[in-house]
Order: structure tokens, then sequence, then C-alpha cells
């Protein structure tokens, strides 16, 4: 006589925990990238590898006075290339960039981020 055992009774597992959740550092690739002044009112941020590119605010900090500078509009040129656009000229005093933490307006393919924090791209005047 054949006998059908049931299926064994699985509790119930918790929740898989992301790396972040379990202080361990984002398995994700990260992203760098270098930024060039390339019209008065204009820089381009050109990526180390190509990235899904949707409406970056990345700001713009003068040396001097701390301040930041937001773009008025972000024009994507490539995979790897957007420009930020800021109306205005870009003062002499501004020397570097923010890129927020974990931007989900710049992401690799992978669903990695651009490494964030503070990144000269000029000496002051």
């Amino acid at each position: 006589m054949n006998t059908i055992t049931p299926a064994p009774v699985r509790s119930r597992s918790q929740r898989v925990r992301s790396a972040v959740e379990m202080g361990l550092p984002d398995p994700r690739p990260v992203t760098t990238y270098s930024v060039e002044v390339t019209d008065s009112d204009t820089v381009e941020v050109t990526l180390d590898q190509p990235c899904i590119i949707r409406e970056p605010v990345w700001a713009l900090v003068d040396s001097i006075t701390g301040e930041e500078e937001f773009p008025v509009a972000a024009a994507v040129t490539s995979p790897t290339k957007f420009k930020l656009i800021f109306g205005k000229a870009i003062a002499a005093s501004i020397g570097f960039i923010r890129v927020p933490y974990m931007d989900m307006q710049v992401q690799n393919f992978s669903g990695g981020f651009v490494s964030p924090g503070a990144q000269w791209f000029r000496a002051p005047a």
C-alpha cells in the first residue's frame, strides 16, 4: 500500500534583509565621474560607466561661502554624459560639486549609485 507523506511544514521565514540593513557595505557597484565647465553657465558630468540618467539635481558649492547653487535644468547627452545648466554664470569661487547620497536620478545598470559626497572639479579663483 502506498502512503502519501505530507509536505514538510515550513515556518514563516523572515524577510531577506539588504546588506545595508545588516550593517554591511552596499554590494552594488558605485559609479565615479568627472566634471568640466563647458560654458559660463553649464557643467558637463562624465560618468565612468553607462547609467540610466533621469533628472539629476547636483549642487555646485561655493568654496568661500559654502552656499549651494542648484541647476535650473539638466540635459542628458548620452548614457555616460549629462549637462547641468545653471541659468547664470558660474562664479569663479565655485570649485566643487555635491552628489546626493544614493541619488535615484543617476543609477548604473546594476542598480548601483554614483559615488556620493563632494568632489573638486577646479580650484577656486
